[in-house]
């Protein structure tokens, strides 16, 4: 495809590029990669993720999103400088819209409004469907009935795949993880006062992470985004092996060094051996700046270890560098 050879989109997820114009070279070469069949189509994907920096799954959620503005919802006329900043945003209003077009129209309606949008607040709205959804098709009697009804799509998907919401499947393991991991961010959220104080921001960074750093989260203790507490989310349920266990605790010890303090926060389901042990390893191995949360308690009994010093080695200062205005570089 010729936009894979033009320098401007090279990296491009580093750069300050509109999310509109990529996912619009990569919807369009996608359509014209499919008419070679699967495996150019597999191939197409494969090169855009290289050339752009972005993966493949984020290349379509771009494309999927810019489609659903031109063919639903092309009649609310969005202001340009609305979309450009709300892709996060955008990206769950057309999910929630295949459940529910008016909740996703008031949304729309907010959207560069002085009230605004939460992303918190989609994604609550996603997590209240996949709730209703669930307890729905819960089988009333000892007899296991089938799954009749999709779940939402809370990972990658592609324009085509929305058009079969309707394809009885059960929920993907990846599934399952992604919901409790929204659940464990709006866990974190609530404890924010006790884990880390006074906070200017709490989210996701944008961007891919440097090999070696691991934050599903940061809450940031300034406005300007200098210095921040680090929140990694471990979905340590029946499987998950201890070599696996260790590299989230590796990670963590490494990635502690660049913040002023680094939690594994664990889901709900996560095992509570494996919980446990992390928390006695880091104890044991004296790391100053990590701590243990696990949401299989609730409220102050949730928090399992609490980091008791600075970082060693302390490289906070580096921070602004390696994820400058939330943003990884």
């Amino acid at each position: 495809m010729e936009w894979l050879t033009d320098a401007k989109f090279a990296d491009a997820i580093k750069k300050d590029l509109p999310w509109i114009e990529v996912a619009h070279r990569f919807g369009e070469g996608l359509t014209q990669a499919a008419q070679g069949g699967e495996a150019a189509r597999t191939r197409y994907q494969k090169d855009a993720a290289r050339f752009t920096g972005y993966s493949i799954g984020m290349l379509r959620n771009l494309a999927a999103t810019l489609q659903w503005m031109r063919t639903s919802k092309s009649h609310l006329h969005l202001p340009e400088e609305v979309v450009l900043k709300s892709f996060t945003a955008l990206d769950l209003i057309r999910r929630l819209d295949v459940y529910h077009p008016g909740k996703a129209d008031y949304f729309l309606s907010r959207l560069g409004t002085a009230t605004g949008v939460r992303v918190s607040a989609l994604r609550a709205e996603l997590r209240s469907i996949a709730r209703d959804r669930d307890r729905a098709r819960r089988p009333t009697d000892d007899v296991a009935k089938p799954v009749v009804a999709e779940e939402i799509e809370l990972v990658e998907a592609e324009p085509r795949q929305m058009l079969l919401a309707a394809r009885p499947v059960r929920p993907s393991l990846a599934q399952m993880r992604s919901w409790r991991s929204m659940s464990a961010m709006d866990d974190i959220a609530k404890l924010l006062p006790i884990l880390s104080g006074e906070v200017h921001h709490f989210g996701r960074p944008e961007g891919v992470a440097p090999i070696g750093i691991r934050a599903t989260a940061i809450a940031w203790l300034d406005a300007d985004m200098t210095e921040g507490d680090a929140f990694e989310i471990v979905n340590a349920g029946h499987g998950l092996s201890r070599s696996t266990l260790s590299d989230h605790v590796s990670r963590a010890i490494a990635s502690s060094r660049f913040f002023r303090r680094h939690f594994l926060a664990f889901t709900s389901d996560s095992e509570p051996d494996m919980v446990y042990r992390t928390k006695e390893s880091l104890e044991m191995l004296k790391i100053p700046a990590v701590g243990v949360v696990w949401f299989g308690h609730t409220g102050k009994d949730a928090i399992l270890l609490m980091p008791k010093d600075s970082p060693t080695p302390d490289c906070r200062h580096r921070l602004k560098e390696i994820c400058k205005l939330g943003h990884w570089q």
